[in-house]
């Protein structure tokens, strides 16, 4: 299991260098980095000479299996998230295209979205540079999302091995349940079916700790191998996610290096630091040094000469005006909420609004789920009822840091952003399976507080298989009723996972600027169109016709400056 978890995570890791060599030999992006990134990455883990033969080939067949499933999974997923669809697919489209952002940081996606230029160009770039390889082999740009649900697997057994080599006594059963409510974040699972890359801080933090506990406690230095190629990689994803990577994976090194007594200590920190400044200043040479030179600051557009501020805009009337620590606590302490206009929380209880929120992509407060709170609670009191002051320590410091962190950088109360803060709850009942649960309420208070996160779970992935199903329905009939409609069809729109869409069916199209297109399709990244130019009012799916919900959505342009007819 542990190679098939380890060589999971090394193809898309593997495909990254590549990539990142191909730029800086003045390459671009091709269809072969993929298929060459598979094969090293399995040659390098069947050389592995403590694994078996039949293990070898058992793993590698196992891993091929599930790269093919999910590839064809992902490409038959419509991305539904709104930047998802907007610069992440922007991104990957122009890397796929031959952009080389090494020895060019200007791109035109369209030339009238300037906008979009300014994410494109400036942000960082790690998963969508592993996705255009994908995309470039595959020809299919949803195909790139596959690899969220390579690092998701990977964590599930990662997950499970940790259990098995520090809970050796713990039920089979119970030790697949609790991995797979440990992996499945709310915030993981919202994301994994998108382009949005938030959900990388929490699996990538996970797989990254678990490997170091793996090389310093267990001495298997594949683990090390894994880490350095995430610490290469995760510099590139996106600014936050590095800074908590780096701080808690560095908290954990040192702890770890300092209780395993590690003889050659000063060699591998050296060795961890090079491969993280190589990550920052090769594999992200673009966007930091060029933000850097450019605009005086490395997380330009975030702040530096011209920054742009996108909070303001994203706090609900609930939190604003609170300090970093009171919004915090009340997004943890809410039920799943994106209420605009009312200033009203729910911390108890459960209604349609709330299951409604919390299968969003980007749920505002309470992104954790419903029963999450509750669960805080519970785990607190059994926490509290396990004793043991002295071994509390170490736990508690823990639980300590993690609430720090909900203040140490801004908008700590969106849980995209603070995505490992899930980890909470787990640190108590990873204390309580270690030294109590030896009476009835003990196991039953556990059992409860698993069962109360599993349904936080169910909720989300339900609420994914619905919105995914009635998403794709709706963009297939739009895309059909393009198609059939004569001469080139006429839009504005941001949304370059549906302009890729209508490239790959060869459907003509023009795009023109908002203020001429009457109409707006109200779907996530929203597109502009004169609704009259194509037959919307036939043929409509039959699921389209389930709920009121379902059904496509209109409203009026209200920057539209033609006249009406």
């Amino acid at each position: 299991m542990e190679s098939f978890a380890r060589l999971l995570i090394a193809i898309p890791l593997v495909s990254y260098v590549l990539a990142v060599l191909s730029l800086w030999v003045g390459l671009q992006i091709n269809s072969f980095i993929f298929p060459i990134a598979v094969c090293i990455s399995v040659l390098w883990e069947c050389s592995d000479r403590r694994i078996r033969g039949c293990v070898r080939w058992t793993t590698t067949v196992a891993v091929l299996v599930v790269l093919s499933v999910t590839l064809g999974l992902s490409a038959c997923i419509y991305d539904r998230s709104f930047d998802g669809q907007w610069y992440h697919a922007c991104t990957i489209r122009e890397l796929v295209n031959g952009w080389n952002p090494i020895y060019s940081s200007a791109c035109s996606p369209t030339p009238i979205d300037g906008y979009t230029v300014l994410w494109v160009e400036h942000y960082p770039r790690g998963i969508e540079t592993i996705a255009a390889t994908i995309v470039s082999c595959m020809g299919n740009l949803d195909a790139g999302k596959a690899l969220n649900l390579w690092f998701v697997f990977s964590s599930i057994v990662y997950i499970y091995l940790f259990l098995c080599y520090c809970l050796p006594t713990m039920n089979k059963y119970l030790r697949i349940w609790i991995a797979l409510v440990v992996a499945l974040n709310p915030v993981v699972i919202n994301q994994m079916c998108t382009y949005y890359i938030d959900w990388t801080l929490y699996t990538l933090l996970v797989i990254f700790l678990i490997n170091m506990y793996l090389f310093f406690v267990k001495g298997i230095q594949r683990a090390l191998h894994i880490d350095l190629l995430l610490l290469f990689f995760i510099p590139a994803i996106k600014f936050n996610i590095f800074f908590w990577v780096v701080l808690w994976g560095g908290i954990c090194f040192f702890a770890l290096l300092r209780k395993s007594r590690y003889k050659h200590s000063f060699r591998l920190t050296a060795v961890c630091a090079v491969v993280v400044l190589s990550g920052i200043g090769v594999g992200a040479y673009n966007p930091y040094l060029t933000n850097w030179k450019e605009h005086g600051s490395p997380v330009y557009p975030l702040s530096g000469n011209g920054k742009v501020d996108i909070m303001d805009c994203q706090v609900l009337p609930a939190i604003r005006g609170k300090s970093n620590a009171e919004a915090a606590l009340i997004s943890v302490a809410s039920n799943p909420s994106d209420d605009m206009l009312s200033e009203d929380i729910h911390v108890f209880g459960i209604s349609k609004i709330d299951i409604l929120s919390s299968v969003a992509s980007d749920v505002r407060i309470g992104g954790f789920g419903i029963f999450f709170f509750e669960a805080i609670l519970l785990s607190i009191v059994l926490f509290v009822c396990t004793g043991h002051i002295r071994r509390m320590r170490w736990y508690l410091s823990v639980l300590v840091g993690l609430l720090v962190s909900l203040v140490i950088l801004p908008s700590g109360w969106w849980a995209r952003y603070v995505a490992f803060f899930y980890q909470f709850p787990f640190v108590m009942l990873f204390y309580a399976e270690r030294f109590g649960l030896k009476t009835r309420f003990s196991r039953g208070l556990h059992i409860l507080i698993l069962s109360l996160l599993s349904a936080d779970i169910f909720i989300c992935l339900s609420g994914l298989a619905v919105k995914n199903i009635v998403y794709k329905e709706t963009i297939d009939y739009v895309l059909e009723k393009m198609e059939s409609s004569p001469g080139e069809a006429k839009l504005y729109t941001r949304n370059y996972s549906f302009l890729d869409k209508l490239e790959r069916r060869s459907i003509p199209y023009k795009l023109f600027p908002d203020t001429e297109m009457k109409d707006k399709l109200d779907i996530p990244c929203p597109i502009y169109m004169n609704r009259t130019d194509f037959d919307f009012e036939t043929d409509q799916p039959w699921i389209l016709s389930l709920r009121p919900s379902f059904q496509l959505k209109w409203s009026d342009n209200n920057r539209y400056e033609g006249q009406d007819e």
